[in-house]
């Protein structure tokens, strides 16, 4: 008798769990066990309450549970880490580019045949390697320069211009850029302004966009040459040639040539003196990105039309850039856990396409989440309601190739840009030639390296 107990306590058991297993997605697999739920780990904490709401949402059309944790971006790096090592790991997760994948590859599911990968545009954005994509871009931004398209559309109207163009938007070389910025220069008094461009910021720990951005231009063409993924060629890189260095001075002398500072007396600007003098009208342009807007509507007295403010390409003379677009910079990565089941994979690119194709889910994402996302399903109307966003889209939409940004954990780090920022000081108030610049980029790279 207690022997016949003991059976029917066990086969209630076994029904019982399997039961169990059979109630729904939101409670585990019933096949390896693992949680099927969607796991989303990212460093977005700003956007913590919005990431609740958008889950809620999304549960409450499908079904499916989301849980959606956001970390501080100081703490995300080991949370990540710890959190792949749990039972009830991210199916989700965020990361900031290939140094992370590098050192989480054993976590990341190949993902070439899914549609939100075949929603990018520019699908060289994406994280692969051989065939293989494993992590595709969901937040993105545009550096190049920024241009005040009032002024400019005052420079076209010139009778005696010397540019044979309309627009801006028929630059599309480093050539035609160069003769409208000489010949503006010769009109400052008919088109109101100081100078035709902001004071390049150098002062020590204010050059980022000279000893980062803008050295990343010629950095990624060269690194272009390497038969591999731009980043992972740069991640690599023991040493480099800055082979595209005298393009890059091309630029530089352009803005440093015609600004309304001394050039000894560069090293003295901060980023905030270049983008006062572009918001109050006094300049024409200054090298930026799509996110330069939120800097220059803060400006005391700014006279710029958010409607009229527009970014164009780096244009630096390298051979065939007519075909280029901006700069383009991953703020974002998003990747799927491998060892996830494959019930929880599902759900989660599900949720995905969702994010980034319905209109709840859009909505969300350019109105709350602040995302600059490079997918296809994003039309005009869905669009974040701020500046640039546009022209960033409108490049990749035409399929204009990006300009790959490899700096993120790529570069030395600080003591590399303090070596090559004073060097650039040095340069532009006539202290230094250009060679010296040349070495002091090639070599500290390479003792760095080391």
């Amino acid at each position: 008798m207690k022997k016949f107990i003991l059976w029917s306590l066990s086969i209630l058991c076994v029904c019982a769990c399997m039961s169990l297993a059979g109630c729904g997605d939101n409670m585990t697999d019933n096949v390896s066990g693992k949680t099927s739920e969607v796991y989303f780990l990212t460093s977005q904490s700003e956007a913590a309450d919005a990431y609740q709401e958008l889950a809620q949402k999304y549960e409450n059309e499908t079904g499916v549970k989301v849980r959606i944790e956001t970390v501080n971006a100081d703490s995300y790096d080991k949370k990540l880490r710890d959190a792949l090592k749990q039972t009830d790991a991210p199916t989700l997760f965020e990361i900031t580019g290939h140094n992370q994948y590098n050192q989480l590859d054993d976590y990341f599911l190949d993902i070439k045949d899914s549609k939100i990968y075949s929603m990018l545009y520019d699908k060289s954005l994406a994280i692969g390697k051989d065939e293989s994509v494993f992590a595709i871009p969901y937040s993105v931004r545009g550096y190049g320069i920024l241009y005040n398209n009032d002024i400019m559309k005052k420079y076209f109207a010139l009778s005696n211009k010397k540019s044979t163009l309309s627009s801006m938007e028929e630059v599309k070389n480093f050539d035609q850029l160069k003769i409208i910025v000489e010949d503006m220069d010769n009109h400052r008094s008919e088109l109101g302004i100081d100078a035709v461009f902001a004071t390049p910021a150098l002062a020590e720990g204010e050059d980022a966009r000279y000893t980062m951005d803008l050295l990343n231009h010629p950095l990624s063409y060269e690194w272009e040459n390497g038969g591999d993924d731009v980043r992972m060629t740069a991640l690599k890189a023991g040493k480099i040639d800055f082979s595209y260095g005298d393009n890059y001075r091309g630029l530089f002398d352009l803005y440093t040539g015609h600004s309304a500072t001394d050039v000894k007396q560069l090293g003295t600007k901060t980023a905030a003196d270049s983008t006062k003098e572009f918001a109050l009208g006094k300049v024409a342009m200054m090298q930026g990105d799509s996110r330069s807007w939120e800097q220059i509507k803060g400006v005391s007295g700014n006279v710029v039309k958010s409607e009229e403010l527009r970014l164009l390409p780096l244009y630096t003379g390298i051979e065939g850039e007519e075909k280029r677009g901006l700069d383009i910079g991953v703020e974002r990565y998003i990747a799927l856990n491998k060892k996830a089941s494959e019930t929880a994979q599902k759900n989660s690119l599900d949720f995905l396409e969702w994010l980034f194709s319905s209109q709840t889910g859009k909505g969300y994402v350019s109105n709350q989440l602040n995302l600059h996302t490079p997918f296809n399903t994003f039309g005009e109307g869905d669009m974040p309601d701020v500046p640039l966003v546009s022209d960033v889209m409108n490049g990749l939409k035409n399929g204009m190739q990006s300009v790959m940004m490899a700096i993120d954990r790529v570069f030395p780090g600080d003591g590399y840009y303090r070596a090559v920022g004073t060097s650039l000081r040095n340069y532009a108030a006539g202290e230094e030639d250009w060679n010296s610049v040349k070495a002091t980029v090639t070599d500290r790279w390479s003792a760095a390296k080391d």
